[in-house]
């Protein structure tokens, strides 16, 4: 049977290294379609120059796409990496005169159009490095202000999946509780309607019901803690087989001049170096647990959210939120307090002399072990960050229901 949903349009603006990330967000776009637009009586549309615009003739090719774009985009969607792309005659390229456009319509009417940028903070390779772009994008990016305003990083095309399911999770909760009042009280919206069938309904039989997800959440959450206390343990013992080494070192006895015998040193500092990669080689093992517990576990949490913004509000769906917003805190509370202590860690690591080769080696493997620990906290970090943006929404609206 045919019903009536509204359409929300999204613009993706980019350049042409970032193909991935366009195309991933057109199969996010595609999910929550095909998964929330019943229940949530609406739907978004997704606008590409590639399948919306066609040949025309105008003062150059984005003064044709901009002819042939809509004026009334709700949501802008920009993605940059190494690339700023080629100048317009208005512009300094045609993504930055896209947003420029965008970025107009904010200005008189915040509520016009919402905006989302997003920047790849990947490493490039150097044959594909062209540091003039590069300054280009950075420049871009510092005008954009404080990170979290306008704009947001990724780290990896995973990374920036969660980041766009977030975010567009966000931007449907916040239209349906602008449009709440008016949809009880008239047929009619402020945005566009269609009818759909329901062809798409079956698409996700076997999909994980809200039961389902918290388990994989509650699994996953407590995997994250368990293997932090892991690396906070062979952090420790690392540190007390080293200073052990330091005070053996220190008591070894010493000729006329007050020197050591080096082969002695030699000796016991390749024993520590030999322990520094036991470290590195359990600790990265670790890692890449903790990367897929993460995965696992934050892939779960979105999809939650996406299916509390589909209940009624009721006490029980008030208390799952606040449930899931007190997992959330209380994760970020103990990641944050794992990432202290593994900075205090590496400091201490890099502080200690460089006598040998082999300790050398086995020191930068070490530093280089917990930093990318350091940085998978803080990329879990920013997600949990943006999951309790979007509990807090569903918690404060749904007390003032």
């Amino acid at each position: 049977m045919p019903r009536q949903e509204q359409v929300i349009s999204i613009f993706i603006a980019s350049p042409s290294d970032v193909s991935s990330e366009r195309d991933k967000i057109e199969e996010v776009v595609h999910e929550i379609n095909s998964t929330h637009a019943r229940e949530r009586g609406m739907r978004f549309e997704l606008v590409r120059w590639e399948s919306y615009t066609y040949p025309g003739i105008g003062v150059d090719a984005q003064d044709v796409i901009n002819n042939q774009l809509p004026d009334d985009i709700d949501i802008f969607i920009g993605v940059m990496w190494h690339r700023f792309g080629t100048p317009t005659k208005r512009s300094k390229s045609g993504t930055a005169e896209e947003f420029e456009r965008a970025k107009a319509r904010f200005d008189e009417d915040s509520e016009s159009i919402k905006i989302m940028f997003y920047f790849k903070d990947e490493p490039v390779s150097p044959s594909q490095l062209d540091t003039n772009q590069m300054a280009k994008v950075n420049e871009f990016r510092n005008s954009l202000g404080e990170e979290g305003s306008f704009f947001w990083k990724f780290n990896s095309l995973n990374d920036f999946e969660k980041h766009i399911r977030l975010h567009l999770n966000r931007q449907m909760q916040a239209w349906g509780q602008a449009n709440h009042t008016k949809r009880n009280t008239d047929e009619g919206t402020n945005a566009p309607q269609t009818q759909h069938t329901n062809d798409e309904d079956s698409a996700f039989e076997d999909e994980l019901g809200l039961f389902d997800l918290e388990d994989i959440i509650e699994e996953r959450f407590k995997e994250l803690t368990d293997i932090a206390n892991r690396i906070a343990e062979a952090t420790s013992e690392l540190a007390t087989k080293i200073t052990s080494q330091t005070e053996e070192i220190d008591a070894l006895p010493k000729d006329d001049s007050g020197n050591v015998d080096r082969q002695l040193v030699r000796k016991k500092m390749n024993r520590s170096a030999a322990e520094m990669n036991i470290f590195s080689e359990r600790v990265s093992t670790e890692v890449s647990l903790f990367n897929n517990a993460m995965d696992a576990g934050m892939n779960a949490f979105i999809q939650s959210i996406q299916l509390l913004s589909d209940f009624e509000s009721d006490d029980n769906s008030i208390e799952r939120a606040k449930s899931a917003l007190t997992t959330v805190t209380d994760l970020k509370q103990n990641m944050e307090s794992a990432k202290d202590a593994q900075v205090k860690f590496r400091d201490s690591i890099s502080a200690l002399p460089r006598l040998t080769v082999i300790f050398n080696k086995a020191k930068r493997l070490s530093i280089t072990t917990v930093e990318k620990f350091i940085a998978e906290i803080e990329s879990g970090k920013r997600l949990l960050n943006e999951a309790e943006k979007s509990l807090r929404e569903i918690v404060d609206h749904e007390k003032a229901e």
